[in-house]
């Protein structure tokens, strides 16, 4: 019977695992609620390109 050799490292990026299970990440990630009414009207947008941390 043939041992079993565990691999030495994984060199998978954690990036594709989660796309893998989730596709519409990237997607959602740029398109988050930022106000919402009673009346359900709400107005998204994408927070890296507003606020201290985006890139002007």
């Amino acid at each position: 019977m043939p041992r079993y050799f565990p691999p030495k490292s994984i060199s998978i990026p954690w990036k594709v695992l989660v796309l893998r299970q989730d596709p519409d990440l990237e997607r959602d990630k740029r398109n988050e609620i930022e106000y919402q009414f009673s009346n359900g009207r709400a107005f998204r947008g994408n927070p890296a390109t507003r606020g201290p941390y985006s890139e002007d």
